[in-house]
């Protein structure tokens, strides 16, 4: 097993060993709580829930995020619906109109894996990958002088590039 400063194992005092247990513990730490922090963004934007942020995740098993997200969000919708109901029934709505107001007023419940942030997502990223000339900053119409005739000089259309 190679170690930083090359000593062997078995000359290494119980101190010494102990001292790189504890750094590799640390370090391993840090690790696991940054993955779980950039795992955990990706399932709520994958999802699409909004309502979750990651620090509501910190300390969740990685391989339990996406459910405890989805328990975080439906508890925090049911609370947002409620509330809303209360606030519009208040105003005077009631039965189907009042349905019909808190849908409207939230707007719909997020379906497991299409919603529309999840879409968004995806399009932010497609659009990310996509190559291409990037437009250029100086807008030609606009130069006046020594200016324009440099710009016509690097751009005009027989010239080769590199």
């Amino acid at each position: 097993m190679p170690f930083d400063d090359e000593e062997d194992i078995s000359t290494m005092s119980g101190g010494t060993l102990r001292h790189k247990l504890e750094e590799t513990l640390e370090q391993n730490r840090s690790l696991t709580s940054e993955l779980s922090g950039l795992r955990a963004l990706e399932v709520i934007q994958q999802h699409g829930l909004s309502l979750v942020e990651p620090t509501d995740l910190v300390g969740v098993d990685i391989g339990q995020l996406e459910e405890r997200a989805r328990e975080i969000h439906e508890d925090r919708r049911g609370m947002q619906e409620k509330l809303a109901r209360d606030l519009l029934a208040k105003r005077g709505f009631e039965g189907d109109e009042l349905d019909r107001q808190v849908e409207d007023f939230l707007g719909p419940a997020p379906d497991s894996g299409s919603h529309a942030d999840a879409e968004a997502f995806d399009r932010a990223h497609k659009v990310g990958v996509m190559s291409g000339q990037p437009t250029p900053v100086i807008n030609p119409e606009k130069l006046t002088g020594l200016q324009a005739i440099e710009w016509a000089l690097e751009n005009k259309p027989g010239k080769r590039r590199r």
